[in-house]
């Protein structure tokens, strides 16, 4: 977990160096460790919790599918028993974070709420067998889209 809360890389690939995608490797790694069953329900929650905040990135635009990789990561947290209300309200304090960074165009709150927008289209496309999940997400992202509509504050 510790890893996750101080990864502030985000690079995808490099011309010289090839595949680094730090944060698609973790989220590989936590779909792993997740379903553990020596992991308990609260361990469990708690890397959700912190694979939500890690996809709030604000040092660079997340560009190599890593919003997919951690859906995927979620998807099986919720196999392996976590409460989708449970998570339904732990990306919904994290959507209402980003969203109040919005009236403040930084280059890291523009890069917060895109890639936390993203990570939120990807965990409604992976959660299909979570119907009223999906609602909820649907919310969300028409939330962070309402932005560029009249009828939302600009």
């Amino acid at each position: 977990m510790r890893y996750i809360q101080q990864e502030s890389n985000g690079e995808g690939y490099d011309e010289a160096h090839g595949w680094i995608h730090t944060l698609a490797h973790a989220a590989d790694a936590l779909d792993e460790l997740i379903v553990l069953p020596e992991v308990t329900a609260n361990q469990r929650l708690q890397l959700v919790k912190e694979i939500v905040n890690k996809m709030a990135f604000p040092f660079r635009s997340l560009a190599y599918e890593e919003d997919e990789r951690m859906a995927v990561a979620v998807h099986s947290s919720l196999q392996a028993g976590v409460d989708p209300k449970e998570l339904a309200d732990i990306v919904e304090e994290k959507a209402e974070q980003v969203l109040a960074l919005w009236p403040e165009s930084t280059t890291a709150n523009l890069l917060t709420r895109s890639n936390f927008k993203q990570f939120i289209r990807s965990l409604y496309f992976c959660l299909t067998a979570y119907p009223s999940l999906q609602a909820r997400l649907y919310e969300y992202e028409q939330l962070f889209s309402g932005i560029y509509h009249k009828n939302q504050p600009s």
